[in-house]
């Protein structure tokens, strides 16, 4: 399944992640020679890498020491002076923005039906011109293509994961990215699916110098091709492009057994849809939504006519449960006319049964606090040729037969939460396809596919941690629509013991108390929540709002964070605060009221810390001002309080904000 790989002198160090510090050395010394117009040293082979010997100077003086790593990494960017006082990430993604002009459509916004075949804005032709200059390296690769309006970042992540459990070198292409741009072009290596929750499985994101030798090594082909479509313009080449582009080349230079790709905006003038019928061996569509819907044409139809463009005559289209028959349809008609063959749903290949969120409060940094039991029943699916086959059982999962020709699958999983069911079934019943002659007869047994789910991991996707010291749990989710937020409300209730709503005498906003609950209507063993809310401008607040308000926040604290590195589509927080108090005066009737402080601060880490002084001023009022030790010498000892939860949502920007929080950072290193 192995894809052909260039000549040694032409690979780069992200193939030797997992080699010695003398084999990453040397693929410097080589990088360096490349470009200097020097030989690297002769007596030195690229197989002399896995040995772990020392590799001598080599002819062009550059030294072992990992340090010329660094300084590389600047002049290959195009910064001045030594290594140690640039960062090759900021070089980097500085130097790919000064190669487009500045064409940032993440952070200027879609233009209006720009994601359909209606518009020229996204051209594919522009893109297809772009990857001949890099020498087409798309062609050199294998790979599964994955499009929805929810969830397909989530289906990325288990497929790859289990692409790498089965012993596979797995290329991984995601957008947006929490921390730094080198998070969207990642290898999962063979093995990584180790499950237990660890972060060893976890796809390793291109290093930063690697990513500056990527754009020095071509940067005359894209200026070249820049200036050749016409810099400014409407058919200008964009950021996503490049980065797009910049990632199918590194995955063939790392000769990767597969690439799991998702799309970045719609799907059929997406830039990731450039793959052949031949290249592509499964398009997967996760569940439809109204979202980008002015970008992709501005109705339900459209946005799944878009999505449905991924597909390819002859190869099979996995299509995941769809909240929208209409949707559902839409693709249906759109596989047929395209001729997309087998077309699989993945409700009829998978069943998902949970057993329940169990908290891990002993879970290593870096890992998910929070894991879920689940039974995956294995529908035959002949469509899949795929039925028959078998599993030996594993510490992480097992198969069983049952009465109606199906099997079971014992599995634990990291991304939770009855959302997520969706998209297991989605990757599943995709992996199902992928194994069988239809999808490539790829090797991805049962204990695979156990293994890589359970390593399975997104940042800022119901992320849970706990702070030190039996403090607050803290959830990390980018949740920006209204069916995201429901979902996010819906799985803190299944792992938390939410504090139930109570009816309240005063009005929803009290902005002069410490906690607006009485310990004479809350219960001591349920789970107080902070909200820390910051959402981009373009967003349905109201309706997001709508959702959250089904926590029944203590304290509900509203900030803004740049979008895309400017405040310019950032929500005003006093706006968010209004659509929520809007929010209760037109809730139903039916619905319960409850007391909650409304509280707005500038910034993300003001607003988080706000959230946990609010959590600790509940504390003490409910054990009577006595403080954590509470309670009379002689009394019967109270119920312990339960810490709390503090919720980060709104956007992916706001769950990055929080990621480099002082309170958070050591944490989340894993």
């Amino acid at each position: 399944m192995g894809t052909p790989r260039l000549p040694t002198t032409q690979r780069l160090t992200g193939f030797w992640a997992g080699a010695s510090a003398s084999a990453r050395a040397c693929a410097s010394c080589v990088r360096y020679a490349a470009a200097h117009g020097s030989t690297p040293c002769s007596a030195w082979s690229w197989q002399d890498c896995f040995s772990g010997a020392q590799r001598p100077n080599c002819a062009a003086g550059v030294p072992a020491a990992s340090t010329q790593r660094r300084s590389f990494a600047a002049s290959a960017a195009g910064g001045g002076g030594s290594g140690d006082d640039a960062s090759p990430s900021t070089s980097a993604a500085a130097m790919l923005d000064d190669l487009v002009n500045g064409v940032n459509y993440e952070r200027s916004g879609i233009p209006a039906a720009a994601g359909t075949d209606a518009s020229s804005r996204f051209d594919l032709g522009r893109m297809r011109r772009l990857l001949e200059a890099l020498g087409s390296p798309h062609l050199a690769l294998k790979a599964v293509h994955v499009a929805g309006s929810k969830g397909k970042g989530s289906t990325v992540a288990m497929l790859a994961s289990c692409f790498a459990a089965a012993g596979y070198r797995a290329g991984v292409y995601t957008s947006p990215h929490l921390l730094a741009l080198e998070e969207r072009i990642a290898v999962a290596l063979p093995g990584g699916g180790g499950g237990g929750g660890g972060g060893g499985g976890r796809p390793r994101p291109i290093p930063a110098d690697d990513l500056a030798f990527l754009l020095a090594r071509h940067g005359d082909a894209i200026r070249a091709r820049v200036a050749a479509e016409g810099p400014g313009g409407p058919g200008a080449l964009s950021h996503f492009e490049l980065t797009t582009a910049l990632a199918f080349r590194y995955f063939a230079d790392c000769g990767v057994d597969v690439a799991v790709v998702e799309t970045g905006l719609g799907g059929v003038t997406d830039a990731t849809n450039v793959f052949p019928a031949a290249n592509l061996q499964a398009a997967v569509i996760t569940g439809l939504g109204l979202e980008h819907v002015e970008a992709l044409g501005g109705s339900l139809r459209s946005i799944a006519t878009a999505k449905a463009g991924i597909a390819r005559p002859g190869r099979p289209l996995v299509l995941g449960p769809q909240p929208h028959a209409e949707a559902e349809q839409v693709v249906l008609a759109e596989a047929a006319r395209l001729g997309a063959a087998p077309v699989v749903r993945a409700e009829q290949s998978v069943r998902v049964h949970s057993h329940g969120v169990v908290l891990d409060a002993a879970a290593p940094p870096g890992s998910q606090a929070v894991r879920e039991r689940l039974t995956l029943e294995l529908l035959p699916d002949p469509s899949s040729g795929s039925s028959s086959s078998s599993s030996s059982s594993s510490s992480s999962g097992s198969s069983s037969g049952i009465n109606n020709g199906s099997r079971t699958l014992d599995v634990t999983v990291g991304l939770v939460g009855p959302h997520q069911a969706a998209n297991v079934a989605t990757a599943v019943a995709a992996a199902r396809v992928l194994r069988g002659p239809a999808g490539g007869g790829w090797a991805l047994p049962d204990e695979a596919l156990a293994a890589g789910l359970a390593a399975a991991h997104l940042p800022g996707r119901f992320q849970v941690l706990q702070l030190p010291g039996g403090g607050p749990y803290v959830v990390l989710d980018g949740a920006h629509t209204a069916e995201s937020a429901a979902a996010l409300v819906a799985s803190l209730r299944a792992a938390f013991p939410l504090q139930p709503q109570q009816p309240a005498a005063a009005s929803s906003s009290d902005s002069s108390s410490p906690s607006s609950s009485s310990p004479s209507t809350s219960s001591s063993s349920s789970c107080p929540v902070a909200l820390v809310l910051a959402m981009a401008d373009d967003k349905d607040h109201r309706a997001v709002v709508g959702a959250l308000r089904g926590l029944a926040p203590k304290v509900a604290v509203f900030t803004s964070v740049p979008i895309a590195g400017s405040s310019r589509r950032a929500a005003a927080p006093g706006t968010l605060a209004g659509h929520w108090q809007a929010a209760a005066i037109l809730a139903p009737a039916s619905s319960r009221p409850f007391r909650c402080r409304e509280l707005v601060q500038a910034s993300l880490g003001a607003a988080f810390a706000k959230a946990a002084a609010e959590l600790r001023a509940w504390r003490v009022q409910m054990q009577g001002g006595g403080g954590a030790g509470g309670g009379g010498g002689g009394a019967a000892a109270a119920p312990a309080l339960h810490p709390g939860v503090i919720v980060v949502t709104g956007s992916l920007h706001a769950v990055a904000e929080a990621h480099k929080l002082p309170e958070l950072a050591p944490l989340l290193v894993g």
